[in-house]
């Protein structure tokens, strides 16, 4: 878009974004930044934000040295999330530091980010263990 009309769109964007969430009862986002932000640019007021996030008060960190190295994703596995850039980072790590990576959740790139693996040679250090219980989450 030219930097002329950019300014433009953006506003016209806006008012569409207002046209539809003012139809709504509530309207939620995941931060309270994110509120901020839409009740700036729109006559949208008293956004909620509730947290997509887990409870962290249900989860007691283990001070124990670890055995291993291991890294964990907790989430929807989309392509806002960039699991990705996570991959590639593992593929990069010294192979003396035997890091694993197990991606706990689902979602639409999760075959794409198998193929990724498979192509990265990853797959015996990442592991897709998809939806787990609570204890399962808890002891991961």
């Amino acid at each position: 878009v030219p930097q002329a009309f950019q300014k433009q769109l953006i506003a016209w964007a806006w008012r569409l974004a207002e046209r539809a969430l003012g139809r709504a009862e509530s309207v939620t986002t995941p931060t309270r930044r994110a509120a901020d932000f839409l009740e700036r640019y729109t006559n949208i007021r008293d956004v909620h934000a509730i947290s997509c996030g887990i409870d962290s008060s249900r989860y007691t960190p283990s001070f124990e040295p670890r055995t291993e190295n291991r890294i964990l994703f907790v989430g929807r596995i989309t392509g806002e999330k960039q699991i990705d850039v996570l991959i590639r980072a593992v593929a990069s790590l010294a192979p003396e530091l035997d890091a694993k990576l197990t991606i706990i959740g689902g979602g639409d790139q999760k075959k794409a980010l198998q193929e990724l693996v498979s192509e990265l040679g990853l797959g015996e250090r990442v592991h897709f263990a998809g939806y787990v219980t609570d204890e399962e989450l808890r002891q991961a």
